[in-house]
């Protein structure tokens, strides 16, 4: 058994082979010159994305008795809130201190607390990246 994930239609469309591979034509042509040698090192080249993660736990599908009623798990009553992480690396394995974004109007300190020094923790009512925070994540770490 598996569960699908949900993919919006926008996602779906935008993302085909035709566009692919005029990104990476694209992306070619900035990283090389016309002879082929690589004009950016690999220390330059950076790769940023944001995951969001429910705080709530979420009950994955069991296997059960066949006509068993009711199968039960134990789980938060609350609707599950999102927290937002930023992270970003290059292509030599070194990464940017992560942003975290918290579901909350008021970020406390605690919430960094024992993460990777330089993390960046913010607030955000809705707990999702927005342009203003993303700016904010950048320039920390300029």
């Amino acid at each position: 058994m598996r569960t699908s994930e949900c993919t919006s239609l926008a996602r779906a469309t935008g993302f085909n082979k035709e566009k692919v591979k005029t990104f990476f034509d694209t992306y070619e042509t900035v990283l090389f010159d016309s002879n082929g040698v690589c004009t950016v090192p690999p220390s330059n080249i950076y790769n940023a994305d944001e995951s969001g993660f429910g705080v709530c736990y979420k009950p994955s599908k069991v296997l059960a008795a066949k006509g068993k009623r009711s199968i039960g798990a134990i789980t938060s009553l609350e609707k599950s809130k999102t927290i937002t992480v930023l992270c970003c690396a290059n292509a030599v394995g070194s990464f940017i201190p992560p942003m975290i974004v918290y579901p909350r109007v008021r970020m406390k300190p605690a919430f960094i607390y024992r993460t990777p020094a330089g993390c960046l923790g913010v607030a955000a009512k809705s707990g999702w990246m927005n342009t203003d925070l993303f700016t904010a994540w950048f320039e920390h770490w300029m």
